[in-house]
């Protein structure tokens, strides 16, 4: 896989918290940033994957049951 480089703006209290937690983890902050990112890339596609699955099984489910089968329903 190829990297490229790129910026992004970010509040300063943010970017403070981020490089504490990279640091408590003994990683960089671009490593933080990256996986952070894939995670949630994952996220959504597993979330876009579940909402085809039931419109194909059951076109009735609403999004507030699907959130809360996936354990998501703070995001509610």
């Amino acid at each position: 896989m190829s990297t490229v480089s790129t910026s992004i703006r970010i509040d300063k209290e943010l970017l403070a918290k981020g490089k504490e937690e990279a640091d408590f983890n003994g990683i960089s902050f671009n490593a933080l940033v990256c996986n952070l990112l894939a995670e949630r890339l994952q996220d959504i596609e597993d979330y876009n994957d579940c909402i085809r699955i039931s419109k194909e099984n059951n076109p009735t489910v609403s999004r507030e049951e699907i959130m809360r089968e996936m354990g998501l329903e703070d995001e509610i």
